[in-house]
């Protein structure tokens, strides 16, 4: 899920139950000031649950307004979504969450669009 929405991000971690992705680093254009590269997301398996972390739903909780009650109730903390269950029906929604993250980067100019994600 992640890989195909998070095309314009840059993969610091692939390893067996974790993986991370970091928005890249952004020059100075457009009138915007550059940006070092920095996190985005990261899916890590856990003894107990699956965990989802989104480092922008912390700093911008707003974004996850709208989605699916399934979803929010699978909120943990200020930043992460467990699952413990694979059979979970919130499952479905997570697309959207990591979209809605996704997308909320891009408004604010933190990621530049290549792939037409």
């Amino acid at each position: 899920m992640m890989e195909e929405i998070c095309r314009d991000m840059v993969k610091v971690k692939d390893e067996v139950g974790y993986w991370r992705y970091e928005i890249p680093r952004r020059p100075a254009i457009g009138g915007l000031p550059a940006r070092p590269q920095s996190p985005f997301g990261a899916v890590t398996a856990q003894s107990k649950h699956v965990g989802i972390y989104l480092l922008h739903v912390h700093h911008a909780p707003h974004i996850i307004d709208g989605l699916p009650a399934e979803i929010i109730a699978r909120k943990k903390g200020r930043a992460m979504f467990a699952f413990t269950d694979e059979e979970d029906t919130a499952i479905e929604h997570v697309p959207q969450l990591i979209r809605a993250a996704y997308d909320y980067c891009a408004s604010q100019g933190y990621i530049l669009e290549t792939s037409g994600a």
